[in-house]
């Protein structure tokens, strides 16, 4: 089973948001969208654990002022050798995932 964690980064760049998601399992891919929308993304970090079970993350900056519209941004982690997806979002509005 495929888990996800989905973080608000702090602001390192001013006017814009940092989210972050990593995701687990056998072959993760990590995916990013903005209502039926895929966006594009950054800094895909990929490593293993003592388990064999192997890790991914990305960022994803956002536009201060898109951010605190509200928009609901949605990380989607699947895992295609175990057919599997899960996702989780975040808004400004919810503050967290």
């Amino acid at each position: 089973e495929p888990s996800i964690e989905l973080l608000l980064a702090p602001g390192e760049v001013l006017g814009q948001q940092t989210l972050v998601c990593s995701g687990r399992g056998f072959n993760p891919q990590i995916k990013w969208l903005n209502g039926l929308h895929e966006l594009h993304t950054s800094n895909h970090g990929i490593s293993m654990d003592t388990n064999a079970r192997v890790a991914v993350a990305g960022q994803l900056h956002v536009a201060e002022t898109e951010w605190k519209s509200g928009t609901v941004f949605i990380c989607e982690v699947s895992d295609k050798s175990l057919n599997k997806v899960v996702k989780k979002e975040i808004s400004f509005c919810s503050g967290k995932p």
